[in-house]
């Protein structure tokens, strides 16, 4: 298939994806936090997933397209309202920045402005702990579900952090009444947060369902590669396959080959050009790796040390003897034997190889 001519490049390597025409995939976990909210009794939800994986534009896609999706599941756009917050751009250094953050995205939903019943809650003065959860109370009576999608959720978990047990606790108040629900974008699960050293025992950190993000299916990947549309994907066949080649699945080592490679396409540049390119920002991620191909390999590594150690590479016994004088010299480095103990299990190994070689040299003799 040929290369569709574009001027604009689809591919999106960094930052979160905005353009909705541009996300690719991730329908299982749509679904999976739809219907938690869309469910009679809504659930909070921990989308976990390392860096570059796409957490990002998940639940800005959720944000973004929940009014078309809710219908499907029996219910109606006006019964919830859904905004995006990132810890990391928003100014929430402590709990009262936290809550007038969160009360200026629900303010700026056109329909939060147009019902009073919404809006007017949300501009007391000052707005704190208990404010918002007076606010939530009011929405509820509304019959309106408030739904927050907060993204880079370890900023708040920093160490001296002012987020402190009242804080969740309050937050899992309002989720245990059916007044708030969150849909929290992190790196761990929220339970492996938990310690009393950090100080956060909080219940908050249990209430939620978990979804771990995973990389793309083939077929997902070559979605990615074929944009912006199947029928006219900017990338040529070839370059297509080698995006995905390079690409592993993972959602931003796509998007990164796809972009260098449809530079290399627009300025008749070589592959190996895109290659080097995609090389230089790919070790943001970190790369799949066959964990068992690399655990057979090393012990055929420290196999063949035994066998050299072993002098015979047919002689099973003397393997066995070259991979315990291996597996004792690293005890030794351990600490676990002693000196004196290597030096005396060397000294027996070392006088029956010269017993076999004088055992051997008799027998040639004869």
């Amino acid at each position: 298939m040929a290369a569709a001519s574009s001027s604009n490049c689809p591919f999106l390597a960094g930052g979160m994806l905005t353009e909705r025409m541009f996300f690719v995939g991730r329908e299982d976990e749509i679904r999976f936090i739809i219907q938690n909210m869309t469910n009679a009794q809504p659930t909070s939800v921990n989308i976990v997933g390392d860096r570059k994986i796409g957490k990002s534009s998940l639940l800005h896609h959720i944000y973004q397209t929940y009014e078309e999706r809710v219908p499907a599941y029996g219910r109606q756009p006006q019964d919830f309202v859904v905004v995006y917050l990132s810890l990391k751009s928003a100014n929430c250094r402590k709990p009262e920045d936290f809550y007038q953050a969160v009360a200026q995205e629900f303010l700026s939903r056109a329909s939060v402005q147009a019902n009073l019943d919404l809006s007017q809650p949300l501009q007391v003065t000052p707005f704190d702990v208990h404010s918002f959860s007076q606010a939530m109370g009011k929405w509820k009576q509304a019959k309106v579900l408030p739904v927050i999608c907060l993204d880079d959720f370890e900023e708040l978990l920093e160490a001296n952090s002012p987020f402190d047990d009242p804080f969740y606790d309050n937050l899992r108040s309002l989720e245990n009444l059916s007044q708030l629900m969150l849909v929290i974008g992190s790196r761990k699960k929220l339970q492996d947060y938990i310690s009393r050293q950090s100080g956060r025992t909080s219940g908050f950190f249990n209430v939620s369902q978990t979804w771990r993000l995973q990389g793309f299916s083939p077929a997902k990947a070559m979605d990615l590669v074929r944009l912006p549309g199947v029928n006219n994907p900017a990338l040529s066949e070839e370059r297509q396959n080698l995006a995905i080649k390079w690409g592993e699945g993972q959602p931003y080592l796509l998007q990164l080959a796809g972009k260098c490679l449809w530079e290399a396409q627009t300025h008749n540049q070589s592959d190996e050009w895109a290659k080097r390119r995609f090389e230089e920002d790919a070790h943001q991620v970190l790369r799949s790796r066959n964990y068992g191909r690399m655990i057979f390999m090393a012990i055929g590594r420290i196999g063949s040390w035994g066998q050299n150690l072993g002098d015979t590479a047919d002689d099973w016994g003397n393997f066995l003897k070259g991979m315990i004088t291996l597996v004792t010299f690293s005890l030794l480095l351990l600490g676990i034997v002693k000196w004196q103990d290597f030096a005396g299990f060397m000294q027996q190994s070392l006088n029956e190889i010269l017993d076999n070689a004088q055992t051997k040299e008799e027998d040639n003799k004869e």
